[in-house]
């Protein structure tokens, strides 16, 4: 996953506009598998409300996956295309042509006997057109798309049935044809019907001898295969963070300066340890010029904190030096304090947009 950071990166980055704009328009909240539908249309924002079950969609997925079966037609039809490489992150997975029948080693070796030819094509286009390559014995294809391609709020397609694996990462995930697997990776937008979504709440326990999966397999047995076709289900329930939330991401990162040098630094807000004495454990940047006894200011000197403790190599404990109400207090950390947006993925200055933007799952309205 971390191959494709940068595409991951852009996702998030256009999530946010993509979903208020779909949410105007809709004139209601949405569900993740709506907000994930409308941020990944091909034409950018949505510029209309679309029918679930009924109108036919143009999307871009994110990424793209193929077994070693359907590759091969998939990959044949992608070479007349007259690209250079595939549009998105794609990957093929050589597990279907292996058989289970006496052992690992056995059934990989007997595989590659049978299917050399075909390996070795699959491996060579891969390699031209800059497709990832899982050999044969690298695993299958659906668990190692979801412990290394999976992420929350993507989405994929796979020519495979069991793509939607990658649904338990949050991911809208759809097996697909090779044909709409060319498509994707040839730069052309992707077909379907917006799906209609089916809602299942959960309630009581699970019992010591049942899944998760078995409730998957009732519900899936209750709707059976004309039931769920062209939908997305949306499990939730008393345990679930389901939630209108009016709560927002605290201003929990910090600007200042150090005492005397004036060396700028950043304090990141983790835990309070004490209202009354306005104890907080936080994390420092750079920790080295942080030591017990230096004083911090923040803002116009508005607030000072003086570190009493070195908690670890980045963690701090600091005692804020501030007499007003903790109301006043709550104040002054929130106009000085920014939306800390987790740089490795959200590369950009923080907009003042971004406080509504971004919630807790530490909601007041539940």
């Amino acid at each position: 996953m971390l191959f494709d950071l940068d595409m991951i990166k852009k996702v998030y980055a256009r999530m946010p506009e993509r979903v208020d704009a779909a949410r105007e328009l809709v004139g209601k909240p949405l569900t993740l598998a709506e907000k994930i539908l409308y941020s990944h249309l091909w034409d950018g924002e949505a510029k209309e409300v679309y029918g679930r079950g009924e109108s036919y969609v143009d999307f871009a997925p994110d990424r793209v996956a193929m077994q070693d079966a359907t590759a091969q037609m998939a990959l044949l039809q992608f070479m007349q295309a007259g690209k250079k490489k595939v549009a998105v992150p794609s990957t093929v997975h050589c597990d279907h042509l292996i058989q289970a029948r006496i052992g690992a080693d056995k059934d990989l070796q007997e595989s590659l006997n049978k299917n050399n030819e075909v390996f070795n094509f699959l491996s060579s286009v891969s390699n031209k057109y800059g497709i990832g390559f899982w050999k044969p014995g690298a695993g299958i294809i659906h668990q190692v798309v979801l412990e290394n391609y999976a992420f929350p709020g993507g989405m994929m397609i796979g020519t495979d049935s069991h793509t939607v694996n990658a649904g338990g990462l949050g991911m809208v995930a759809i097996g697909v044809g090779g044909a709409d697997a060319v498509d994707v990776m040839a730069d052309m937008p992707w077909e379907l019907k917006f799906p209609k979504l089916i809602g299942v709440k959960l309630t009581g326990k699970l019992s010591g001898w049942v899944a998760p999966k078995d409730v998957i397999l009732k519900v899936a047995g209750i709707l059976t295969v004309k039931g769920g076709t062209g939908a997305i289900l949306e499990y939730f329930g008393d345990g679930d963070v389901f939630v209108t939330n009016d709560t927002k991401v605290f201003p929990a990162r910090l600007y200042g300066n150090k005492e005397k040098t004036g060396a700028q630094i950043e304090v990141f807000l983790l835990r309070e340890l004490n209202p009354d004495l306005k104890l907080w454990y936080v994390l420092v940047d750079p920790a080295r010029k942080i030591r017990v006894g230096n004083k911090l200011y923040f803002g116009d000197s508005d607030l000072v904190a003086e570190v009493i403790d070195n908690t670890t190599s980045r963690g701090r404990t600091i005692r804020f030096l501030f007499d007003g109400t903790p109301e006043e207090f709550e104040k002054t950390i929130d106009s000085l304090g920014e939306t800390p947006l987790l740089k490795e993925i959200i590369d950009r200055k923080v907009e003042p947009e971004d406080r509504d933007r971004y919630q807790t799952v530490f909601a007041k309205n539940v």
